[in-house]
């Protein structure tokens, strides 16, 4: 399962800590289950939008012909987990 579909299905919480200190492997709820890396990016992403205020904040911090395509891959990832 896609990491942001695994976390629009089930939250983030209690997720942060379940993946501390793992590079690899899945982590498995139910019949659902996502790849470690893959998550750990995605809650990098809802991290780095915290820090510019929250999704609104940080969607008007980005012009068009902002160049920080990771805030905008970030922005992408927290609205997929919605």
């Amino acid at each position: 399962m896609k990491a942001t579909n695994f976390i629009k299905k089930h939250g983030m919480v209690g997720l942060k800590e379940a993946i501390a200190g793992r590079s690899t492997g899945q982590i498995i709820i139910g019949n659902d289950y996502a790849n470690v890396a893959d998550l750990s990016g995605v809650i990098e992403s809802h991290e780095l939008v915290e820090r510019f205020g929250g999704l609104q904040s940080a969607k008007d911090y980005v012009p068009d012909r902002y160049k920080s395509e990771g805030l905008k891959q970030a922005i992408a990832d927290v609205e997929a987990c919605q």
